[in-house]
């Protein structure tokens, strides 16, 4: 059974200011005031087709796993897909979609993901659907809201 997730955000920021914060999460998650660094830390060398992505989320009781993802299509300030490396015990990915709206834009993410045949599969698609899924997309809308409140005008 496939892991399923499509997410939507709207928000008073621009397509443009919005696209900034993601690439610079994408970048260095760190350094990004929107991202749940609670839950992921997320570093690339570049937001462009064939990047390399490398994620270590967290858990409950000192839980930590890494993974690794690849850019698979960038469109700057529209769109970004990535893809599950050969490493990572899930196959599958994402899209990542900015809408622009009279308010400001629209942030959809959505993507999919299977098991592959490792042992850690089972694990990985447990703690993506019973424990990081929920969290991370309610904390990065909360702190999308908290960005977006706190910008002038």
């Amino acid at each position: 059974m496939p892991i399923t997730f499509d997410h939507t955000i709207p928000t008073t920021l621009s397509r443009d200011a919005l696209w900034a914060l993601l690439r610079q999460s994408f970048r260095n998650s760190d350094e990004s005031p929107i991202w749940p660094h609670e839950l992921e830390t997320v570093r690339s060398a570049a937001v462009e087709p064939g990047a390399l992505v490398r994620a270590i989320y967290r858990g409950p009781l000192g839980f930590n796993a890494q993974a690794e993802y690849r850019f698979a299509e960038v469109e700057p300030g529209r769109r970004l897909r990535y893809e599950a490396a050969a490493s990572h015990p899930l196959r599958g990915g994402g899209l990542v979609e900015i809408e622009p709206t009279d308010a400001g834009s629209l942030l959809r993410w959505r993507g999919e993901y299977r098991l592959r045949p490792r042992p850690t599969a089972l694990v990985a698609a447990l703690f993506t659907r019973l424990y990081f899924q929920g969290r991370f997309f309610a904390e990065l809308r909360r702190r999308l809201d908290a960005h977006a409140a706190a910008q002038p005008g």
